[in-house]
C-alpha cells in the first residue's frame, strides 16, 4: 500500500534534513510512521542511521553526509515520490556501532555478544535483500525503474 500523503511529507522531511535545513530531532519528531507503506519505516531507518540520536545536531561537519550519503538520500525521496510499491524484506537493519570496550568489561561481555548478535542479523538481511533486487539503486528494486523515475522527476 502506498500512503501518498505520508511519503509526501516524508520526502520532504528527507530533504530538508540532507540539506541540514532541519536538526536530526526535528526529523525523528515529524517524521511519519507507518506499518502499512513499509517504504516509510525502511527510509525512516536508513536516514537515522545517518545521524547521531545523542544529541541535536544539523547534518553538517563532521556530521555532513559524504557523496555516497548524498546519493542515497536522494534516491530515497525520489522513490517517496513515485507511485511503487516497496518490494524489499519488511524487517529492520540495526544501528550498528562498534562495542564500546568499557561497555563489554562492565556487562561481562554481554555487549560484545549482542554485537555480534545484530551484525549476523544485518548479514542475513542484507543477503536477503541483494536476492530481491539491487542493492545500488535500493530502495528501487532495479536500475530500470530507478532511471525512469528520476527522468519523471526531472
Amino acid at each position: 500500500m502506498i500512503d501518498r500523503e505520508m511519503r509526501d511529507k516524508a520526502a520532504t522531511l528527507l530533504r530538508q534534513l540532507a540539506a541540514a535545513e532541519i536538526t536530526n530531532d526535528d526529523f525523528h519528531d515529524a517524521f511519519p510512521r507507518s506499518r502499512e507503506d513499509w517504504a516509510i519505516e525502511a527510509i525512516f531507518w536508513m536516514a537515522w542511521a545517518h545521524y547521531s540520536d545523542l544529541h541535536n545536531h544539523r547534518l553538517v561537519g563532521k556530521y555532513a553526509l559524504d557523496e555516497e550519503g548524498r546519493k542515497l538520500f536522494r534516491r530515497a525521496e525520489t522513490f517517496l515520490r513515485s507511485g511503487l510499491e516497496y518490494g524489499y524484506p519488511k524487517k529492520e537493519f540495526s544501528k550498528l556501532g562498534r562495542p564500546n570496550p568499557l561497555m563489554v568489561v562492565i556487562t561481562l561481555g554481554l555487549e560484545w555478544f549482542l554485537y555480534r548478535r545484530r551484525r549476523r542479523h544485518d548479514e542475513g538481511l542484507l543477503r536477503e535483500h541483494e536476492a530481491v533486487g539491487d542493492m545500488d539503486v535500493w530502495p528501487f528494486l532495479s536500475r530500470e525503474d530507478y532511471e525512469a523515475e528520476k527522468a519523471n522527476a526531472s
